[in-house]
């Protein structure tokens, strides 16, 4: 087992540094198009690499994760601050993402009052594994977080 696991990362590493040329971008190319003429692993091969594409890479967006009230009074849900924006009399109120379970490519955008959202101290990565596993896997030690939101500052996340 342990030689499995050995094999494995050197695999993985291998795969990696092949992929940051010129020759593994060309080599990766032929795969993913092989890949995407097999009906039922392209369906699969294109939402993992939509929630890649979404949650991998580093962006301004999407970096703070916070908890609204949603869907009804009384229920919370976790999603992605994506800005903040003021209205006409100078309140704050965020856009939030709330991403869908067990695939975050889609979910609701809401706009709420920046007051009534509450910063979750979670990386995206947290956030990203809660959603995908159903809310098995929760950060380590969280419990939800009680009282009034926290207001979010001008100028967006």
């Amino acid at each position: 087992a342990l030689l499995s696991i050995a094999l494995l990362f050197a695999i993985l590493l291998l795969v990696g540094q092949v992929a940051t040329n010129v020759v593994g971008r060309r080599l990766i190319q032929m795969f993913e198009q092989l890949v995407l003429r097999i009906p039922i692993v392209r369906i699969i091969y294109q939402a993992a690499k939509q929630v890649v594409e979404a949650f991998g890479a580093p962006r301004a967006d999407f970096q703070t994760v916070v908890m609204v009230e949603f869907p009804r009074p009384g229920m919370r849900a976790v999603g992605f601050l994506t800005n903040t924006i003021q209205d006409e009399d100078g309140r704050p109120w965020c856009t939030v993402f709330i991403p869908t379970t067990p695939n975050p490519t889609t979910g609701f955008l809401q706009v709420v009052p920046a007051e009534s959202t509450v910063r979750l101290d979670w990386t995206v990565e947290d956030a990203v594994k809660t959603i995908m596993s159903l809310g098995v896997l929760t950060p380590r030690g969280w419990t939800p977080p009680t009282g009034p939101g926290i207001q979010a500052p001008p100028g967006g996340g």
